[in-house]
Order: structure tokens, then C-alpha cells, then sequence
């Protein structure tokens, strides 16, 4: 018999889930009212979401630069971008 009592995300519970619509997709997101209360607290758990997947992001860009002359197309779009982004500045100056 096990003794596991871990909570059950439970959707209708709106005091402890938020819920939002994205086109025809619903996203429901736990609230942690514990952290709620320290200034703050929104931001680091955001850098550490983000610091817990660098290794994954990492590894994408390793197995994306693995692939023959992905460096060069890379490095092509990265230039057109930049290039993209300064025609407004130009064409004002």
C-alpha cells in the first residue's frame, strides 16, 4: 500500500492554477502563493527555469552545428538579418 500523497493539479482550482487562452489552445500554469509574497521571487524563478535549460539549448546548438555547412548558412541568415534590420535606419538617415 502505498503512502504517496503528492497534490493533484487540479484545473478548477482557480486560487492555485492560472488559466489562459492561446488561440484555440488553454494553458493552465501552477501559482507557487508561497514565493508570491518576496519581492522578486517572479524573476528568479524565471532566470532559474531558464538556467535549468541550458544544457537542452546546448545541445541543440550542438547537434544543429553538426550538420555539413550549417555554420555557413548560420552565419549567411545572421548577416541578412542584421542587414534587414538597419534598411529603416538608412533609409531615414
Amino acid at each position: 500500500m502505498g503512502l504517496d500523497k503528492r497534490p493533484v493539479f487540479d484545473t478548477e482550482d482557480s486560487k492555485n492554477v492560472k488559466h489562459s487562452r492561446l488561440g484555440v489552445w488553454e494553458l493552465y500554469e501552477e501559482k507557487h502563493p508561497e514565493i508570491s509574497r518576496i519581492p522578486g521571487a517572479s524573476r528568479a524563478e524565471s532566470y532559474l527555469e531558464i538556467v535549468q535549460s541550458l544544457p537542452y539549448v546546448w545541445r541543440m546548438i550542438k547537434d544543429i552545428g553538426s550538420i555539413e555547412n550549417c555554420w555557413l548558412l548560420l552565419s549567411l541568415y545572421l548577416c541578412v538579418i542584421v542587414v534587414s534590420s538597419l534598411i529603416p535606419a538608412v533609409a531615414l538617415w
